[in-house]
């Protein structure tokens, strides 16, 4: 007799695979990768690239910026908000600790004119392009 997998009753291992997905969830929501913190955006503005990045509850004084090619780095560290010892946590979706997010870079930029500002939580980096990268205009000569 054909059962469709629907009205199967629920084995052991689907026990097991449900907590493995509970765990990962859980390790998931509290350690910060590299890809996913902070969230980015990149464009162009004239000759310029920009890049946003939200970095609420980070100094901005502890943001390392640096590049190396055409791929920029930010790396940090954002503190973890303290929890009374006898409290009992409910969710936590607020990632801390260290962090390092690395982006591709479209074109060469000019490292030494790259200029970085924080304000409200929200990281601003300009980076020039490069002279020698940028579309040069190329003249028709007539005989």
């Amino acid at each position: 007799m054909y059962l469709p997998i629907l009205n199967r009753k629920r084995g052991i291992w689907d026990d097991f695979r449900q907590l493995q997905n509970e765990i990962n969830q859980l390790f998931d929501s509290t350690v910060a990768t590299s890809s996913d913190f902070p969230k980015v955006n990149l464009f162009q503005a004239n000759d310029d690239f920009i890049l946003t990045a939200e970095v609420p509850g980070v100094d901005p004084k502890e943001i390392d910026i640096s590049i190396q090619g055409n791929v920029l780095s930010l790396g940090g560290k954002r503190e973890g908000t303290s929890v009374a010892e006898d409290a009992v946590l409910q969710r936590t979706e607020r990632v801390s600790g260290s962090f390092l997010r690395t982006v591709e870079l479209p074109a060469k930029v000019d490292a030494k004119g790259i200029e970085a500002t924080c304000k409200n939580g929200i990281l601003k980096v300009k980076l020039p392009r490069a002279e020698e990268d940028k579309p040069k205009k190329i003249s028709i000569k007539t005989e």
